[in-house]
């Protein structure tokens, strides 16, 4: 069940219509209490308004005028709110790349701003509709009045905030900043685990290597992914206990946002599984169309390396904000060295290892980083100088000689791709000097020349 609460709760979270359906919904049962108030307590009320807040005697009259009005004006200006989000959407796509509407779906501000205009226009309009015709009966809902009066406020308030909050959103700045923000927070939370899974055993001592060397060797049956789609989330305290109930030991071969054909290796078991228990263990993932933000740290980064790909294509020609990019996948990544782990254990209750699983470490970051980036770098100088600074500090702070042979290979390929692309011979000269500082010319050159002018 657990899986299915976090697909869940992104497709809340990323979606226009909960909050907004939220507010319509209070904003109903808002009106007809304060509606409910007014009749019961119309002496009592009205009185108290009026010496408060100065209010004057209203006519019915005058009252259905005004919550006309409001009516009709936030109607349309709800159109003119779906209309500019629509605007925003669509220009953030084409621009930025479609994995980037994913962040303004998300984006709180727009989700509350539709909402406090729908419900306003709920609320006025159901009180319009409940005030009495009959002359015994009528009265001046002042409370309600009042209540549609503030949230009338509230509108203007919000319309001034949505106006500087639009274009504010499509600001290079603030697209990469708020992806990189994320990726630095899901780096702290997800590296170690330990604060998500007080029973995670982190294998940072040669002592816990060998144990799990010794744990690993008893994992030799296959168990085969039932589903086809994206991986978007795994339960991994369901799969614990189901392990425990069941005395396995398993290692998990897909992470969130892998990809599954139906007959890609879910797990390796330590005994065999039956039909039943493979079904139970598939149940623990979840799966879905594309890949998500909950639990995949891949994506945030394949979406910073999306903006400056588009940024260097000849189209925009904006080498500032690929190197923008840059300096925040640097952050980001210096984080990832200082808490980078290779493999993770998780124990039941009684501190029996019973799942086995590979966070993604740092040499598969700057892999996808290889494939994804350096070619695309490599055609603007002055990007490629900043992307090779960028390594050549990550190289010195860099943890194990697993990250610096990653590192080293970026720098490689990448020297090996501007020595194709640029034609400037004291720039060349310069990018020499920078991988240099490598200390890897000897690799790169084995035909013996390391003058990168011949």
């Amino acid at each position: 069940m657990r899986k299915f609460f976090i697909k869940f709760k992104d497709r809340l979270t990323s979606s226009y219509w909960f909050f907004p359906s939220t507010l319509f919904f209070m904003a109903l049962v808002g009106a007809l209490i304060t509606l409910n108030l007014d009749f019961n307590h119309k002496k009592e009320i009205g009185n108290f308004l009026k010496n408060v807040f100065f209010l004057k005697e209203l006519s019915l009259s005058t009252v259905r005028t005004y919550l006309g009005t409001l009516v009709g004006a936030v109607i349309t200006v709800v159109g003119v709110v779906f209309s500019l989000t629509i605007l925003t959407v669509s220009t953030a796509s084409s621009q930025f790349g479609p994995r980037i509407l994913n962040n303004f779906m998300r984006d709180r501000g727009n989700q509350v701003t539709l909402g406090v205009y729908t419900s306003t226009f709920v609320y006025a309009s159901t009180i319009l509709i409940c005030l009495y015709e009959d002359p015994e009966l009528a009265f001046v809902p002042y409370l309600s009045i009042f209540v549609s009066y503030l949230l009338a406020l509230s509108c203007i308030g919000f319309l001034i905030y949505y106006i500087h909050h639009i274009p504010n959103s499509l600001r290079i700045e603030s697209i990469v900043y708020k992806i990189a923000t994320q990726t630095i927070d899901m780096i702290d939370k997800k590296f170690p685990e330990e604060e998500k899974l007080k029973n995670m055993d982190v294998l940072d001592s040669p002592k816990k290597v060998e144990e799990y060397k010794e744990l690993e060797s008893n994992l030799s049956f296959e168990t085969y992914s039932n589903n086809v789609g994206y991986v978007q989330a795994i339960d991994l305290e369901g799969i614990t206990s189901w392990a425990k109930d069941e005395d396995i030991q398993l290692c998990l071969n897909l992470r969130p946002g892998d990809f599954s054909n139906g007959r890609v290796v879910l797990a390796i078991t330590s005994v065999e599984l039956s039909n039943k228990q493979r079904q139970e263990l598939n149940d623990f993932y979840a799966y879905g169309e594309g890949r998500t933000l909950p639990q995949n740290l891949m994506y945030l980064f394949s979406q910073l390396i999306e903006v400056a790909v588009r940024a260097l294509s000849p189209g925009i020609n904006d080498p500032i904000t690929a190197m923008s990019c840059i300096d925040w996948m640097e952050a980001a990544l210096m984080k990832m060295i200082d808490k980078d782990t290779k493999y993770s254990v998780i124990r039941d209750e009684n501190s029996v290892a019973r799942v086995l699983i590979r966070p993604l470490c740092t040499e598969e970051i700057f892999e996808h980083l290889n494939k994804g980036l350096s070619q695309y770098v490599a055609t603007s100088y002055s990007t490629s100088m900043h992307w090779m600074s960028s390594l050549n500090r990550m190289h010195l702070a860099a943890k194990s000689s697993g990250q610096r042979k990653a590192i080293e290979h970026c720098a490689r390929v990448l020297y090996s791709s501007c020595r194709d692309t640029v034609s400037v011979q004291s720039e060349l000269h310069k990018m020499h000097r920078a991988f240099q500082a490598f200390n890897v010319l000897g690799v790169e050159h084995k035909s013996g020349t390391t003058n990168p002018i011949q």
